[in-house]
């Protein structure tokens, strides 16, 4: 993705935006983000669905792990330099409308 993502744009990708539950501790249910999240926008018919150890699982784990080697990591606090963020498209959509 990294390298289609940089022939198309001709330069380096400085953050990969995902919208899937990512973790640097194993996912076995809802997060405090997830509440959040359901919490502003459940009114709003756009609530998160549940994550647990099968879905995301491996998926999330997998991409995660292969983006922090090609120098992406998952970025908890701040991000400085290239990083991997967990997004909400949903959540950006509805602000957008708001």
């Amino acid at each position: 993705m990294l390298a289609a993502a940089h022939e198309k744009l001709g330069e380096k990708v400085d953050v990969v935006a995902i919208d899937m539950p990512l973790s640097l501790s194993p996912i076995i249910g809802r997060r405090v983000s997830d509440n959040m999240i359901s919490f502003e926008y459940g009114p709003r018919h756009a609530s998160t669905h549940t994550p647990s150890v099968t879905r995301p699982g491996r998926l999330s784990d997998d991409l995660r792990i292969s983006f922090d080697a090609a120098g992406y990591p998952l970025a908890v606090s701040q991000p400085s330099g290239c990083a991997l963020l967990e997004v909400y498209s949903r959540a950006i959509r509805l602000s957008r409308n708001a």
